[in-house]
């Protein structure tokens, strides 16, 4: 599977159909990648995918203005899975800080750790985790799943917020 990360749509459909891929678009707003390009991809780069498969893709919409909360389906409350996915970019493009985790819960900070995991297919034995990212469209479980799957830098991440929590 490409990297589509922070690449144009016009360019990320040239690169999946030229490997016999699709993509299935949602789109929503982002702070930090421009208008038309990628914000997140399921599943990951260097993933082993089949030819026909279809990828899903976030398009940024551009930045959200000031004071206006995206709403699930409309709801009119916030929208905790773009906030998901955009911790898990960041998570997987830089070395977390502490200015990254201030402030978040024991849940939360339990979720954002665990969801590194998820992201490449982990199945959890604590049912609050396993309900909470089978609710997630961008989550499947891998049976092959290991933790090897993660990148020195995930890996890194996880065991920070592991250690911050006071748990590593």
């Amino acid at each position: 599977m490409p990297d589509l990360y922070n690449i144009s749509e016009s360019q990320a459909q040239d690169v999946t159909e030229a490997k016999g891929l699709s993509l299935d678009i949602t789109r929503s707003a982002n702070n930090e990648i421009q208008a038309g390009y990628v914000i997140s991809q399921s599943p990951e780069a260097g993933a082993n995918i089949s030819a026909g498969s279809s990828i899903q893709v976030e398009i940024s919409t551009g930045s959200n203005p000031e004071g206006v909360n995206e709403g699930n389906n409309g709801g009119g409350e916030p929208d905790a899975r773009n906030a998901l996915l955009k911790f898990l970019d960041i998570a997987h493009n830089r070395n977390l800080t502490g200015a990254d985790l201030a402030g978040k819960s024991p849940q939360e900070l339990d979720i954002m750790r665990n969801a590194i995991y998820a992201r490449h297919g982990r199945s959890f034995r604590r049912n609050d985790l396993q309900n909470y990212f089978n609710n997630q469209s961008w989550y499947h479980i891998d049976p092959n799943y290991r933790d090897s799957k993660l990148s020195a830098l995930e890996t890194r991440n996880a065991g920070f917020i592991l250690r911050y929590q006071g748990k590593g």
